[in-house]
């Protein structure tokens, strides 16, 4: 096949430049369901979280078919350039930050009360959804050290200008983990939490700007993220954590072409043998 009339071919439909695009992130319009906003795509990195059912939970959570809030399915991250945004979604099995699972946070069941548990609303109490985010460090199993955290704190003197309490604030580390590692608000990269989680809006959707600009975080070389979500005070449940895992950067990650791109360079080259096919009958009758 002679690929410089393939290419000729191409300039002539205007195809070269699609063709050779990559497949680029949009900004995300979130509804609070993270696997309708964030399907399978190249743009969207999925962390996988733990099965359901692997966050201890009472016995009559279980029996009633529930699974805990703060049991989560997976984590997705979608960097969209063009507005220098991370879009992320944590994916749970049930509506986010419910301790019970029954379907209506802040309503907790009486079992749950009756053994001195609470289920506030808004993941209140000393309820925490958070994602850390520390540096690449040139190790494929060591991350930086971590420099910024976004989420709900349990601290909630550390809560944020967002709703319930969102915010994005510089990482300061805690022995009692990363729900309690919030420090100083950071207003240039604050973004929003989409949903107060709900049965209408179940996932914790949020977003982070100006995201390539984080002192000490160079997304270009790739990043890696924690997760964590619980409570020490519904007493009925356990929490989650999703260990460091490495985020590659934007650019590493592989393109899909365009179906239509696909299909137009598949008729380019059978259209360029074609003719190639026809060139050489031609000089072998001659």
């Amino acid at each position: 096949m002679d690929l410089r009339r393939i290419k000729k071919l191409a300039l002539a439909f205007g195809l070269v430049g699609a063709a050779g695009s990559v497949a680029a992130a949009a900004p995300i319009t979130f509804t609070g369901n993270v696997e309708t906003d964030m399907p399978v795509s190249p743009n969207t990195t999925i962390i996988q979280g733990t099965s359901p059912g692997s966050v201890a939970q009472a016995p009559w959570i279980t029996a009633a078919g529930w699974i805990t809030g703060w049991n989560i399915k997976d984590v997705r991250v979608s960097y969209d350039k063009g507005s220098d945004t991370l879009f992320v979604g944590i994916n749970t099995y049930s509506i986010a930050g419910n301790s019970s699972g029954n379907g209506t946070p802040g309503i907790p069941d009486p079992r749950q009360t009756a053994v001195g548990g609470v289920d506030p609303a808004h993941i209140g109490g000393q309820g925490s959804i958070s994602v850390a985010f520390a540096p690449n460090s040139g190790s494929d199993s060591n991350p930086g050290a971590p420099v910024v955290i976004a989420g709900v704190p349990a601290d909630k003197s550390h809560a944020g200008p967002g709703l319930d309490g969102f915010t994005v604030s510089s990482y300061v580390g805690s022995n009692s983990g990363i729900a309690y590692s919030y420090g100083s608000n950071m207003p240039n990269f604050q973004g929003n939490l989409a949903f107060d989680p709900s049965a209408a809006h179940p996932d914790f959707e949020f977003t982070i700007k100006n995201f390539s600009q984080i002192p000490g975080l160079d997304p270009s070389k790739g990043y890696w993220i924690q997760a964590f979500a619980g409570s020490p005070n519904d007493v009925i449940a356990g929490e989650d954590t999703i260990g460091w895992i490495h985020v590659l950067a934007p650019a590493a990650q592989i393109p899909t072409p365009e179906p239509t791109t696909v299909a137009a360079w598949a008729l380019l080259a059978g259209g360029a043998a074609f003719g190639l096919r026809r060139q050489r009958r031609a000089r072998s009758q001659g």
